[in-house]
């Protein structure tokens, strides 16, 4: 009898085993997953903000060309000065010309706006760069090795079942099986197929003390039989 509740113990052991390694077959996938996800996320907020950069970019281009063009239109006003015969005339082009400049002025002050605009996009994307790199770091170095964690832990877990399944074979006739998967109790399948639930002190804590109470537990399971 004191083998078979030693046992009973160990099967108990190699059943935590179990449990510790179904935990890890939830938490190891969102690892991953979150490695994964970090990859991503870098590359979209990389994509985000080179995308703002190239705006900026292609609105300096448009003012450039809007400035080249007043510039030009000034060019020949100027010219036209001198061909100009009335005075009312020569205000008008006159007038025209300095609207252009002041337009020129104010497009100039927005072309520097959008140059330190430019400059603090340029610096986004350094960062973003940097951000990515670190994911792809970090996905390069433990990808690999948690793809194979997890790949690997269905088999350990066949390895502690089979096990366990050895050690039930060598317990009596009286009980045939026992599932102790449950958190609060043990539940033992005797040979005429009567299950029967035991429960005992510090059941959670898988220590020596515990154990002393299951053996207890057991033996008055034993005797009641």
């Amino acid at each position: 009898m004191e083998e078979q509740l030693r046992t009973l113990a160990k099967m108990q052991k190699l059943d935590d085993r179990i449990g510790a390694l179904r935990v890890l077959q939830k938490e190891l996938p969102q690892q991953l997953n979150e490695i994964i996800g970090h990859v991503d996320q870098a590359t979209a907020n990389l994509l985000a903000c080179e995308t703002e950069r190239a705006e900026l970019a292609k609105k300096q281009r448009s003012l450039e060309s809007d400035i080249k063009q007043h510039q030009e239109q000034i060019k020949k006003y100027s010219n036209q000065l001198s061909e100009i015969k009335t005075n009312k005339e020569y205000k008008a082009l006159n007038s025209e010309i300095a609207f252009l400049k002041e337009k020129i002025s104010e497009q100039e002050s927005h072309q520097l706006e959008l140059m330190d605009a430019e400059n603090q996009a340029a610096a986004r994307v350094n960062e973003a760069k940097q951000e990515l790199d670190k994911a792809e770091k970090a996905k390069s170095e433990q990808e690999g090795e948690l793809r194979r964690q997890i790949d690997s832990l269905e088999g350990q877990i066949e390895d502690l079942r089979a096990q366990r399944n050895t050690m039930a074979r060598t317990l009596p006739l009286q009980i045939v099986d026992v599932d102790v998967s449950h958190e609060d109790y043990l539940d033992c399948t005797m040979s005429d197929q009567r299950r029967v639930k035991l429960a005992w002190k510090r059941m959670g804590d898988n220590d020596a003390r515990s154990n002393r109470f299951l053996l207890a537990q057991l033996r008055g399971l034993a005797a009641a039989m």
